[in-house]
């Protein structure tokens, strides 16, 4: 069970971190419920675990600090040698239910044998044996002699010929005497009662001799059976039989993975619900006023989150503004601006086991997993555009962490990207480590929100050629057509590469980030490229140079709306 267990762990880690949604799990109450969920024994292991790590560490629990510790332990217990080894305790056998599971002792076979004789006549009486032979009183394997407490016979209740006659009562007997009316025995209640006996007649989990005959006809009880039986019968949603597969039980728990359902609105040639890329309307307005059509995360970024109320601040309160000004430390790391800047860089194992710097680095109106980091106000974002020290940090943050990534700031002024000289080593630890993606994309977030929208396009535009083109960071690439290409402002710029990973992708039938018809649109234009290259090479050369002057070249000339009449 504890194996099953790590496995739904880890699949529900899986899927909240390709959502980006993995800062939910997080949250101490949540963590809390998830711990009540382990055997006894193991959470204290896990408390005092967890008190070791927070010394440790300086910082508090994680889900994945949970998952290890979840895994580390169902490893042990599959041990082939030593994870069956199991408390030497004493099983007491419950007393038999009925006559026919009483077995007598037999005397070749037990080691030691008592006679004991009982005088039940008073003192001074003489007792005449008779020669007809007595039949022993039923007894249990342990020695018990069972007593009834109807007709205080030497048998079970449930055994009981008068008692079973019994035409009424028989409840307020059972409530009277202090019975359990799920086993006829006594020491507890039938809701905690763990040996229900099952009807003979009803197959339901009451003793028989309690059954009440019902007034339907042979037809109906039958049918009364079968349903009794079927709903007695769960279906779990976690279990699913696995048959006879290979490496798997025969009930296992498969693990989960996120999937894309295609519906049938998706092939609805004008719909994408990705985004609003394609729509007519403008980004700033919202589709429905009463709310009806609510928007993704980004979609209320992109649109400036308009049912968000600021708190009005002075600009010496505002501790993003001042954490950027070399006037405030973050939090909980305590760290000033310039200090990262300096000892953090290249530090790459800090900067890949420590989570809560990144909302101070790159914040925005939204909160974080670092509950201490505040989020952007308005106002905040203005002065923030307006102070030349607090932009030229920010740039040099975002070159900080570019380099953590393996990628290189190559133009300020347009935000230029290309490799790093470590990439292949950065490429490896971004593989291994899929919360960078949420990282990445706080950072193209924070950057449109702090004047630098210029740098959003290049960087998406790197991911799009590493994972499409060179085929590279293949776990990092359904955020990059998820999340990365979405948090672009520029709708134009977005359209452009979303025509550019749309010419890469295959197969293309699969895609599902824009609209069937823009699809379309995307193959015609390719197609009169295509077409009017090969015209042009077949000219002559200065006629095709001549030609060449007055357009873009073929390779390079990006799709536009215009160009697809849409």
């Amino acid at each position: 069970m504890l194996h099953a267990y790590a496995l739904y762990l880890r699949g529900c880690c899986n899927v909240m971190q390709d959502l980006q949604y993995l800062e939910e799990l997080d949250i101490p109450s949540n963590l809390r419920l998830i711990t009540s969920k382990l055997p006894y024994k193991l959470r204290e292991g896990w408390r005092s675990t967890a008190y070791e790590t927070q010394q440790r560490t300086g910082r508090r629990i994680r889900f994945h600090n949970f998952m290890d510790f979840v895994e580390k332990h169902a490893k042990m217990l599959l041990d082939p040698l030593f994870g069956d080894i199991q408390d030497q305790i004493t099983m007491k056998r419950p007393l038999p239910r009925s006559t026919s599971e009483l077995k007598p002792i037999s005397q070749r076979h037990s080691s030691f044998a008592t006679s004991v004789a009982v005088n039940t006549k008073p003192a001074g009486c003489t007792v005449k044996q008779s020669s007809v032979p007595q039949q022993p009183a039923q007894t249990t394997p342990s020695g018990i002699i069972p007593s009834c407490g109807y007709c205080h016979g030497k048998h079970a209740l449930i055994d009981c010929s008068q008692f079973k006659t019994q035409s009424h009562d028989k409840v307020e007997f059972l409530r009277r005497q202090g019975y359990c009316f799920g086993c006829l025995l006594k020491g507890h209640l039938s809701k905690n009662c763990k040996r229900r006996l099952m009807c003979h007649v009803c197959k339901m989990k009451h003793p028989t001799v309690l059954h009440i005959p019902s007034e339907k006809g042979p037809r109906q009880e039958n049918q009364a059976k079968s349903t009794a039986e079927t709903e007695e019968t769960p279906i779990s949603s976690t279990l699913v039989s696995a048959g006879d597969a290979t490496g798997a039980g025969k009930d296992c728990a498969p693990a989960i993975m996120p999937v894309r359902v295609k519906t049938a609105i998706m092939e609805d040639d004008c719909v994408c619900t990705y985004d609003s890329t394609w729509d007519t309307e403008s980004d700033g307005e919202d589709q429905a006023a009463d709310g009806q059509h609510r928007r993704s995360s980004l979609d209320k970024y992109k649109s400036g989150y308009p049912n968000l109320a600021d708190e009005e601040y002075s600009e010496d309160k505002m501790k993003n503004l001042q954490f950027y000004l070399n006037k405030f430390p973050s939090s909980p790391d305590n760290v000033y601006i310039e200090s990262f800047l300096k000892e953090w860089k290249n530090d790459y194992k800090k900067l890949e086991s420590v989570l809560s710097y990144i909302q101070w680095l790159f914040p925005l109106r939204e909160p974080g997993v670092n509950y201490m980091a505040s989020e952007l106000t308005k106002k905040e974002i203005e002065a923030f555009k307006g102070n030349d020290d607090a932009k030229k940090r920010l740039v040099e943050s975002y070159e900080l962490l570019l380099g953590f990534y393996g990628v290189r700031l190559v133009n300020k002024e347009t935000g230029e990207v290309t490799r790093a000289d470590n990439w292949k080593e950065r490429f490896r630890n971004l593989e291994q480590n899929m919360h960078n993606n949420m990282r990445i994309t706080r950072i193209l977030k924070s950057l449109g929100e702090l004047g630098f929208e210029h740098y959003q396009a290049p960087l998406v535009r790197f991911f799009l050629e590493e994972t499409l083109v060179k085929k590279n960071l293949t776990s990092v690439k359904h955020s990059v057509l998820d999340y990365f290409l979405f948090a672009i402002l520029d709708k134009q710029q977005r359209q452009e590469l979303v025509s550019y990973a749309y010419l890469h992708f295959e197969p293309k039938d699969t895609f599902v980030w824009c609209p069937r018809k823009i699809q379309r649109q995307f193959k015609k234009f390719r197609k009169k490229e295509k077409h009017r290259h090969s015209s042009s090479s077949s000219s002559t050369k200065d006629h095709y140079e001549d030609k060449e002057k007055s357009r873009t070249p073929p390779r390079t000339r990006p799709w536009t709306m215009e160009q697809g009449n849409i």
